[in-house]
């Protein structure tokens, strides 16, 4: 059964690229998701993201107590070059469009400054450049929020939150990815890391 509100999908006027947005629960509030530049093996896929990620934003905003609903923004880049600024605004508008119901932030393939650029579009955007007044970087705070879940979890399983000496598996290495390891090393764990080719795939 399908259980999101709305689905958008649309070519971009500037770009000609498909901008994919799942709105998968409004109930709690506008829905919040980040913007997912990716290759995909076929625009399909990137649909298929978007509805996977966007309805775990719903869980994750209700278990957080945030007054919000999940939604996702993807849009399945070509293999070869592309118009970046073109892409961004195309999503702004998108966004725009959706009258508020739906925010983005930073996720694979974007940071801070594209969400300057989607912010040229739509004021329903976070993590601008700190030197644009926004709060910058989300990764560091995500890279944190896994290792006190980490923490958290070796204290559940083995009676101590201490990571040293354990063993962890990092999948991905982008800003986040990268953070966590960085993070586990110097907590004094043991790691094992892979790069992925496709950022779709993060």
């Amino acid at each position: 059964m399908f259980e999101h509100e709305q689905v958008v999908i649309r070519a971009g006027a500037r770009s000609g690229l498909p901008v994919i947005i799942a709105l998968h629960s409004t109930a709690l509030g506008p829905a919040l998701g980040g913007c997912r530049l990716a290759v995909y093996p076929h625009w399909t896929d990137g649909l298929t993201d978007a509805l996977r990620l966007s309805a775990a934003m719903t869980g994750k905003c209700a278990v957080a107590g945030l007054p919000n609903g999940g939604g996702k923004t993807v849009v399945p880049l070509p293999a070869g070059a592309f118009d970046r600024r073109a892409v961004l605004l195309d999503v702004g508008d998108a966004i725009e469009d959706l009258g508020g119901r739906y925010g983005t932030g930073p996720d694979v393939g974007t940071g801070p400054d594209d969400m300057l650029v989607i912010g040229e579009r739509t004021r329903h955007v976070a993590c601008r450049p700190t030197s644009a007044g926004g709060s910058g970087d989300s990764s560091t705070h995500t890279a944190a929020g896994v290792l006190a879940a980490l923490h958290a979890l070796c204290a559940a399983v083995f009676g101590s939150p201490d990571l040293a000496g354990r063993r962890f598996a990092v999948v991905g290495l982008g800003r986040v990815g990268a953070d966590v390891a960085r993070r586990l090393a110097a907590a004094g764990a043991t790691l094992a890391a892979q790069r992925l080719r496709s950022a779709s795939a993060a």
